[in-house]
């Protein structure tokens, strides 16, 4: 019994790497998927998603959720290419991510100092940002082929190693370690769990909570930065529609949409497992729509999986509490000690 409930954790857990790996064999049936040329181009053109699917997945196991992610996006690439323009790049930059996370800590402050749904807060911080993006740029696009930006986006070191999959790799390596090992990811993995509780034992889970959509802010500004180094341009209307992108790759990769659960590396199988779908359709020169259909099966399967696990569990403590109360009555378990 022992063994058959490790094989269905693990299959929980470690399930998403399997599909991956089928999918990947999959795609390889295709002679060009396996080149160094195209899993470059994926690497580049993924990067920037992967990147906030890190910052999606602290506000996820918080208990929280961010439909702006995609306006900070393009008001990031917006502003750091305007500026590139006539300021020092690495000004443009430093500017772009305090914008940036500014408009996470509003989200964040909107969320628990006014206590406005997350998803309603941030599909209104949505709105004003997106819609500040246009009044700033106009509607125009900022070409921009600065040194900086482009060896961030799309430089290659020896020639073919991509640069930003050695930033997606810090940004990885530092979201581990504060998840893995720092009070404050011990703090918001308990306040995702139960929030009420958490503030009961001391934890300070207003601070803990906004300071994931601040994070959550950051990524999509650094992401905004990253897709101008790619592209050698920035426009208002780019982040359309990529919020869901985010959110549906961590919860592919298996973070819970209630909070409480969730690695990093869970949710960066997620964006590989939507990468390669997306490549592959593109190489069998397959409908759009039909693209957008089987991501949307996708999507769900995915919720629906996570909800059939938490389902399972809770009726398996419902069971448990029964079976307890009916030995009690039954007379197999010890009667309490009566108080003098």
């Amino acid at each position: 019994m022992n063994s058959l409930n490790t094989i269905r954790f693990a299959g929980r857990r470690y399930g998403i790497v399997l599909a991956l790996i089928v999918m990947v064999v999959i795609a390889s049936r295709q002679s060009s998927f396996l080149t160094a040329g195209n899993l470059v181009n994926i690497s580049d053109q993924w990067t920037p998603i992967a990147v906030m699917a890190l910052g999606m997945t602290f506000c996820l196991i918080s208990g929280g959720f961010d439909l702006s992610v995609g306006a900070t996006y393009a008001l990031a690439a917006t502003v750091s290419s305007a500026l590139a323009l006539h300021h020092p790049p690495l000004l443009a930059i430093v500017i772009t991510l305090a914008i940036a996370g500014v408009i996470g800590l509003a989200n964040g402050l909107m969320v628990t100092k006014l206590a406005i749904n997350p998803l309603i807060a941030t599909l209104g911080s949505s709105q004003i940002v997106g819609g500040a993006a246009l009044l700033y740029s106009g509607g125009a696009t900022y070409s921009v082929h600065d040194g900086l930006l482009a060896d961030l986006g799309s430089g290659r070191i020896g020639g073919s190693f991509p640069v930003s999959a050695i930033v997606l790799a810090g940004f990885t390596l530092v979201a581990t370690i504060v998840l893995a090992f720092s009070t404050y990811g011990q703090d918001l993995y308990a306040t995702g769990g139960n929030n009420t509780a958490s503030y009961i034992s001391g934890i300070r889970t207003d601070r803990t909570r906004t300071l994931t959509y601040v994070i959550t802010g950051l990524t999509a500004g650094v992401a905004g930065v990253l897709y101008v180094g790619r592209v050698g341009s920035g426009q208002a209307n780019i982040g359309t529609g990529i919020e869901l992108q985010v959110i549906a790759a961590a919860l592919i990769g298996g973070v819970s949409l209630i909070g409480g659960q969730g690695r990093v590396w869970q949710a960066l199988t997620g964006v590989a497992i939507l990468a390669v779908l997306q490549n592959f359709f593109n190489q069998a020169s397959i409908n759009a729509y039909w693209q957008s259909i089987v991501q949307g099966c996708v999507i769900v399967a995915a919720v629906g999986f996570d909800a059939f696990s938490r389902g399972e569990s809770l009726t398996g403590l419902r069971h448990q509490f029964a079976r307890i109360r009916y030995n009690h009555r039954a007379g197999s378990l010890p009667e309490p000690a009566e108080t003098p």
